[in-house]
């Protein structure tokens, strides 16, 4: 099998120093089989999915915001042309 090799020795001796990663949870629960891995992936995902809806929900607002300014912008410019304009005709 390519890819992953990791040494069951290194994996405890870290997990006990910190918390083990997120590749290191995988490599321990794919040797477990898929009853084990199955919840793994599925809190792997859920993370994934809440983290990318975040970022996204976060993008929408600021999209939103830089609209609004863009269009209050407008607002006050064709304001000041609408003033300018009427003084002409009053002088």
């Amino acid at each position: 099998m390519m890819g992953l090799k990791v040494n069951p020795m290194e994996i405890k001796c870290r997990s006990t120093e910190t918390e083990p990663s997120t590749l290191e949870d995988i490599a321990i629960a794919a040797r477990g089989g898929m009853e084990t891995l199955r919840p793994v992936l599925q809190r792997l995902y859920m993370t994934r999915a809440s983290a990318y809806r975040d970022a996204l929900k976060s993008f929408i607002e600021g999209y939103q915001e830089g609209i609004q300014q863009v269009m209050e912008k407008k607002e006050d410019s064709s304001k000041a042309q609408q003033e300018g304009n009427t003084d002409k005709y009053s002088t």
